[in-house]
């Protein structure tokens, strides 16, 4: 199937629209991990939605221009898009790999990522500001490009749960199914702060492994805040199980994990030595472990007598 077929008027025609108009010039800056991140070419009406939406990220475009990586909106016709119904948030669309972009196409959106010679984003829509602007469209392209300006760093965008215990960040990566909520809601009964139940960047500061919390919502909804970043301390693999217990993971099986979990990327022909470079080095520092589990009380004491620096911070 062609890329976009699902979601193009004419999928066997151009992927991406010829018109460079942007919507208006209005401007939102997003910074958290990787970032800053400039969003420009908006009208008001989606600049204050993408506010909205991401909250407490967003920062004074003025104070960061030249720092950025930027994303440039553009107006596209209805007609380029396939009509569809409207539907809850879903993450869900088409890439394209190329050397040196990726091209993205989704519901009333198509876009382009830049790789060189620096990280760029084009985005291409319909929509003038709707409902599903911020969700639906941008942050499904939003999410991407940011998986890819981590990778720059070393790091990676994780679909995980990450719970904080101290000053240290417990990374819990699965799919959909795992256990990431159920093991989120256990740890909020038990007085832990969760990150999030759904996506965690992993970075590196001064030679440690770093995992912050990203402003993309989960089941538990989302509740970012900046500075939210802790020393990583431990990587437990989730099996829902009759009985809870813990045991370590070989490393090729870390990774293996950590690879089915590294959205966008995983499928990136062109980048996978770069990712696979990666998790290498974070299974060499970072300890793993498979927990299998059931929802009880068990599991928080379990997990906290394996983490000898559970206070170390970031």
């Amino acid at each position: 199937m062609e890329i976009g077929a699902r979601f193009l008027s004419n999928p066997g025609g151009s992927v991406l629209p010829g018109s460079h108009e942007p919507w208006g010039g209005d401007s939102v800056a997003i910074d958290f991990a990787g970032g800053p991140y400039l969003v420009s070419g908006l009208n008001q009406t989606q600049a204050s939605k993408l506010r909205a939406h991401f909250a407490e990220a967003c920062q004074n475009p003025e104070e960061i221009r030249g720092a950025a990586s930027e994303i440039l909106v553009y107006r596209s016709h209805r007609g380029f898009f396939r009509e569809t119904l409207q539907r809850p948030w879903v993450l869900d669309f088409d890439l394209d790999h190329y050397p040196g972009f990726v091209r993205i196409v989704g519901n009333r959106f198509a876009g382009r990522i830049d790789l060189t010679p620096s990280l760029s984003g084009h985005l291409w829509t319909s929509d003038p500001g709707g409902k599903e602007f911020p969700c639906n469209l941008f942050e499904n392209f939003f999410r991407a490009l940011v998986a890819y300006r981590l990778l720059e760093t070393g790091g990676m965008l994780v679909h995980s749960a990450c719970v904080a215990v101290g000053n240290t960040g417990l990374l819990f990566p699965g799919r959909s199914g795992d256990g990431k909520s159920t093991l989120s809601r256990l740890a909020l009964d038990g007085g832990y702060p969760v990150l999030s139940d759904d996506m965690n960047a992993l970075s590196w500061s001064n030679d440690k492994a770093v995992v912050e919390k990203v402003p993309f919502a989960g089941d538990l909804g989302r509740s970012w805040c900046r500075g939210s970043s802790y020393a990583l301390g431990g990587i437990y693999a989730l099996r829902k199980a009759q009985a809870t217990h813990l045991e370590p993971m070989s490393a090729p099986d870390a990774v293996a994990l950590l690879l089915a979990c590294s959205p966008f990327l995983n499928a990136d022909r062109y980048r996978l030595a770069l990712l696979m470079d990666s998790l290498y080095r974070l299974t060499r520092f970072i300890p793993t472990n498979t927990l299998s589990f059931t929802p009880d009380e068990k599991v928080w004491p379990l997990i906290r007598s394996t983490m000898p620096n559970a206070g170390e911070t970031a």
